[in-house]
C-alpha cells in the first residue's frame, strides 16, 4: 500500500517504521532515558509508546496502532500514516535520492 507504517507495531518488530517512531517519540519528549534509535521495537521503545499513550488517553499497551495513532493526530496534527515507505530505500535509513548521470 505503500505506507511506511504498518497497521500495528509490537515488541518484536523492526525496520525503518520503528526507527521513525522512535525519532517521534524522541522529539517529542516521550522516550526513555534508555531507549536508542535503531529500528527494534523493543522493551524501551514499548515503554516509551506508553508514556505517548498515557499522554493521549489512549490505552497504555505499548503497541503503536490505530487507536494510539488516531488520538496522535487529533491531539497534535501529526498523521503518521500519511507517511510514505519511498522516504527510504531498501532496509537503510538513507533516502532515497536519484541518480545524476
Amino acid at each position: 500500500d505503500g505506507k511506511l507504517f504498518p497497521p500495528c507495531m509490537e515488541i518484536g518488530y523492526q525496520g525503518p517504521a520503528v526507527a521513525v517512531l522512535q525519532c517521534i517519540l524522541s522529539v517529542q519528549g516521550f522516550a526513555t532515558k534508555t531507549m536508542t534509535i535503531d529500528g527494534d521495537y523493543g522493551q524501551n521503545t514499548a515503554r516509551s509508546v506508553q508514556n505517548l499513550q498515557t499522554y493521549l488517553n489512549v490505552s497504555a499497551d505499548g503497541k503503536f496502532g490505530p487507536q494510539t495513532r488516531a488520538a496522535l493526530l487529533a491531539k497534535t496534527g501529526l498523521d503518521v500514516n500519511q507517511l510514505s515507505e519511498t522516504i527510504f530505500h531498501g532496509k537503510t535509513f538513507a533516502p532515497v535520492v536519484s541518480a545524476v548521470d
